[in-house]
């Protein structure tokens, strides 16, 4: 089973999740669907299943980061955010170490600007902490770019995430 975990603000981040997990669904030799679960951060679990084989975990980079229940509430009054009250960053807090050496893999979504681009603390915190739980990243993390603050997400980036998606499928470790 693959998990895609995902928090959004403005539901880019949500668009790339399902977007990713449609190129994993997709991989060739499948025969449909295959058995990947896209779930909000909010309703996520933090005890895997022991047949959860690959975790995909990604957000928003936030006020260059991973968002706060401080951020989360500017972002709600501020921009109309339509959030839950469990972020990433609570969500990890609370993941217990995996029992099976799952794989995982990092995403986010960011502005396309200049040093901005360039940013990436929020995928570089979550991997650290999923190492540090003993989920192993089986690709670079992946960054995913919106026009502005609440989006939309550019032209294409939907499709390659589905393309990434399918990259993770294939990868060695990861065996459906």
């Amino acid at each position: 089973m693959v998990l895609v975990i995902y928090e959004s603000l403005f539901g880019n981040a949500r668009t790339i999740a399902t977007a990713v997990a449609a190129g994993l669904r997709g991989r060739a030799g499948d025969g449909g669907d295959g058995d990947v679960a896209v779930v909000d951060v909010g309703g996520a679990p933090t005890i895997l299943d022991t047949d959860v084989r690959l975790l995909v975990v990604g957000g928003p980079n936030h006020q260059f980061g991973m968002t706060r229940p401080a951020s989360r509430r500017q972002a709600i009054r501020d921009f109309g955010a339509d959030t839950s009250e469990v972020g990433l960053r609570e969500w990890l807090s609370h993941l217990a170490p995996t029992r099976t050496g799952c794989g995982v893999a990092v995403f986010e979504t960011r502005l396309d600007r200049g040093l901005l681009r360039r940013i990436d603390q929020t995928t570089r915190t979550a991997e650290r902490r999923l190492r540090a739980f003993g989920y192993t990243p089986i690709a670079p993390a992946e960054h995913f770019f919106v026009q502005s603050i609440t989006g939309p997400l550019l032209a294409g980036e939907s499709d390659r995430a589905t393309r990434w998606g399918r990259t993770l499928a294939e990868h060695p470790s990861f065996n459906p």
